[in-house]
């Protein structure tokens, strides 16, 4: 079955179709629906035809299918990813905390090394961390907010939330030698053994950032590479979905190591090259943008001005 009426009413405005339905106006609908039958007839006949023909002859490209995919559930499941991470995370230090209402948390004892963090990277002390009132959820968090707010401030529990992220340099810092040495880990999806990589791409400036790098714009990709010697990138969400291979009882074999000169060479051409390009499109809209908004704020002014001195 084939939706044809929007193309062969392709000339027939929405406003006069209802004009000529609703409102027993007469309108281009009623004219269109005065021709012969059989040239109505033919008419959406040749439309389905040119359907036919156009499904008949597409393709569809499983590859970049796949990273659309990716990157969907990647948006729709980081909530989720983040809440779990938070909770292995904050026990595994010997955090704790309480719900006290639906969706809503209050911590109860913050881990002593990610109170030595939130002091010396966010210049927060623990103290004012101590009955903190968090939330995962952001749809709770905004009704919270439009509601009376009768428990008090709640965060929500984001990447560029001071306790998030203070989180994470923990866990960096706790498991950086294991991550530096890799390990071995088993995905339910693929048929191929192969050794992959968590890539970081950054764009840096020169913009002065409190001693630190201006970073432009930053990109976090799964580099890996098959059995036929060719590097694919995808989502590094891929991660989430690998598991240790302690919960299988096959043997593991690791697979032969990937020099990662070779890693870094494919990473910048086809990943932190393209990155640079894109950002590099998004300054410039964004720098012709700022100009347009100074121009006009200044042409404002100096109207302004023209008119107060014509009134002296």
């Amino acid at each position: 079955m084939y939706d044809v009426i929007q193309d062969v009413l392709k000339d027939v405005s929405l406003e006069a179709i209802i004009s000529s339905v609703f409102d027993g106006k007469r309108s281009a609908l009623d004219s269109f629906l005065l021709q012969e039958n059989s040239l109505l007839q033919k008419e959406f006949e040749t439309k389905i035809e040119e359907q036919q023909n156009m499904i008949a002859h597409s393709t569809v490209d499983y590859k970049d299918a796949r990273l659309l995919k990716e990157d969907s559930d990647e948006k729709r499941l980081q909530p989720i990813y983040i809440r779990l991470f938070f909770e292995r995370a904050f026990s595994y230090l010997e955090g704790k905390y309480a719900e006290i209402q639906k969706g809503i948390y209050r911590i109860d004892i913050i881990p002593e090394i990610l109170s030595r963090q939130l002091k010396d990277t966010y210049n927060i002390l623990a103290e004012n961390l101590s009955q903190l009132l968090f939330c995962f959820d952001k749809q709770i968090f905004l009704d919270y907010q439009n509601a009376n707010s009768i428990l008090g401030k709640v965060h929500y529990i984001n990447p560029g939330n001071a306790l998030f992220d203070a989180l994470i340099d923990c866990v960096r810092d706790l498991f950086r030698e294991e991550m530096i040495k890799g390990t071995i880990l088993i995905s339910p999806e693929d048929t191929e053994e192969y050794f992959a990589f968590f890539v970081k791409n950054q764009i840096i400036d020169n913009r002065p950032n409190k001693g630190e790098d201006s970073i432009s714009n930053e990109l976090l990709s799964f580099i890996y590479q098959t059995s036929d010697g060719n590097f694919r990138c995808t989502s590094p969400a891929k991660f989430l979905d690998l598991h240790a291979p302690l919960n299988f009882a096959k043997q593991i074999v690791p697979p032969a190591t990937v020099h990662s000169q070779e890693v870094t060479e494919w990473s910048f051409k086809n990943v932190t090259y393209p990155l640079y390009e894109e950002t590099q499109i998004k300054i410039e809209a964004d720098i012709s943008k700022r100009k347009e908004y100074l121009q006009t704020a200044f042409s404002q002014i100096l109207l302004d001005l023209d008119l107060e001195i014509n009134e002296l």
